[in-house]
């Protein structure tokens, strides 16, 4: 088990509380850190971040891999850094200088 992020609320849907508490990765957080995204409107502390198309200077994906034409890194959904490895396949974060977008790797 990890170390917890005390004091970190992470919503996510009521009925997958049990999933994220016992799933790797997710332990970082303790099961009473998972709300039911039902309270997040109800949560005053809670502010919106609008989801914007990142410009990233020619990003795209060929073969299972990312490429850009700056220094970029990627970044699986756990947070780890896996610009190194190859045959990549699915959804991950590019991320190059304060720019980060979505890229889907098929």
């Amino acid at each position: 088990m990890g170390q917890y992020h005390s004091g970190v609320k992470v919503y996510v849907p009521k009925e997958s509380i049990g999933l994220y508490s016992n799933a790797r990765y997710w332990d970082y957080f303790s099961c009473q850190q998972f709300l039911p995204l039902e309270e997040l409107e109800e949560d005053p502390d809670v502010s919106a971040v609008e989801e914007t198309e990142a410009m990233l200077p020619n990003v795209h994906a060929v073969g299972g891999r990312v490429y850009c034409d700056e220094e970029f890194r990627i970044m699986n959904f756990a947070g780890q850094d896996i610009t190194a490895l190859n045959d990549l396949q699915g959804a991950y974060i590019v991320i190059a200088g304060n720019e980060a977008v979505k890229v889907y790797v098929d």
